[in-house]
């Protein structure tokens, strides 16, 4: 049986070392999944092996749609400060009179 961050679809596995590490974008919260449990939330990133579907938290600078196996950096010409946003369209212009030139600002 696979333990919790890992899943196999296939049957008699005698290690569980032959179970898949849950894929980069979803998340493997009990044992003896066959297939991941889900996407990571919105607002949040799973990297490989994630256990939670809010396994880490978007940093600010970025977004996070559902699934996201990494934060995806705001725009250039937009910033964040906040963390968990789910969109770039959350990611706000650059202030009047301030100079965002890169992305994940």
């Amino acid at each position: 049986m696979c333990p919790p961050r890992t899943y196999s679809n296939t049957s008699g596995l005698r290690n569980a070392s032959e179970c898949n590490v849950c894929d980069a974008g979803s998340y493997c919260q009990l044992s003896g999944l066959m297939q991941p449990t889900g996407p990571c939330t919105q607002g949040f990133y799973c990297p490989s092996g994630s256990l939670s579907s809010t396994e880490q938290p978007c940093s600010g600078g970025s977004y996070c749609p559902s699934g996201t196996p990494a934060p995806v950096p705001c725009p250039a010409g937009s910033f964040s400060p906040s963390q968990t946003l789910a969109s770039s369209e959350q990611c706000s212009q650059c202030t009047p009179g301030w100079y965002c030139p890169r992305t994940g600002l």
